[in-house]
């Protein structure tokens, strides 16, 4: 009977429906995201204006300046709070559309690939880091819609280990159970594999901040959700964007991908 009601479901949803289940998590994702840097910002400025006011602050100027270079050093711990808040979001929602759909569970689907292939998959990450980097670099991107450096230096303003743990571990997970877990299965569910390929990968691009970079994420969309294909569990996407967003932090880091 609990088949048979999913299948009815299925079958009657309407398209504002199925559009309302794809797009919703991102822009949830999002309002975590802003909900998070307003709520850290509030308490680092307030705590920030009362140094500042003893400290006899000379201009209103310099003073609001002062006040987002705070904010800015704060960016990284409000991406591994919003991360955490997401990871589990996301986990309860990808364990409902599990329960919905009847696939493996969670946990199944993590074991569901061998250890040379989740090996194989972090140097697959690294080499598409490498070349897709390299690919853009060659196209007259950045500066359209928005600087990659300016966005970049705000991502990376860090100490390694916060950088490596934040955006090398924590939103990796985050984002692959959002755009791969519940997006992009979704998607497929309505559309069929190959639509579905390009079309998450489009949003994953579409949550970014200039064309460079979502560029960028729109290629490596792409190539996630074929691993999640190939593989045949989340974690092979995981594991690939760990390597991308890892080594694109020990570059940074150490000045190589200046």
């Amino acid at each position: 009977m609990q088949r048979k009601d999913s299948v009815l479901n299925k079958k009657y949803e309407s398209t504002e429906q199925k559009i309302f289940r794809v797009a919703y998590p991102p822009v949830l994702y999002y309002l975590i995201m802003m909900a998070t840097q307003v709520a850290v910002g509030f308490v680092v400025v307030f705590l920030a204006a009362k140094k500042m006011s003893t400290a006899n602050a000379t201009d209103s100027a310099n003073f609001f300046q002062a006040m987002i270079e705070v904010v800015n050093r704060y960016v990284v711990f409000c991406n591994i709070v919003s991360a955490c808040i997401g990871i589990l979001v996301f986990v309860c929602i990808y364990r409902y559309d599990i329960k919905r759909k009847e696939r493996m569970s969670l946990k199944e689907e993590l074991k569901n690939i061998r250890t040379e292939n989740v090996m194989m998959c972090y140097c697959i990450g690294i080499t598409l880091c490498t070349g897709i980097s390299l690919f853009l670099s060659l196209l007259p991107l950045d500066g359209v819609l928005g600087s990659y450096e300016k966005v970049s230096s705000q991502l990376m303003n860090g100490s390694f280990i916060w950088l490596f743990v934040g955006l090398g571990i924590l939103v990796p997970i985050a984002e692959e159970l959002l755009y791969r877990g519940v997006v992009y299965l979704r998607l497929r569910e309505y559309v069929g594999v190959t639509k579905a390929i390009v079309i998450s990968a489009a949003v994953f691009g579409l949550f970014h901040f200039n064309l460079l970079q979502s560029t960028y994420a729109f290629l490596i969309g792409i190539l996630l959700a074929m691993a999640v294909e190939k593989f045949g569990s989340i974690m092979a996407s995981i594991v690939m964007h760990m390597a991308v967003n890892q080594l694109s932090v020990i570059l940074t880091v150490t000045g190589i991908n200046k």
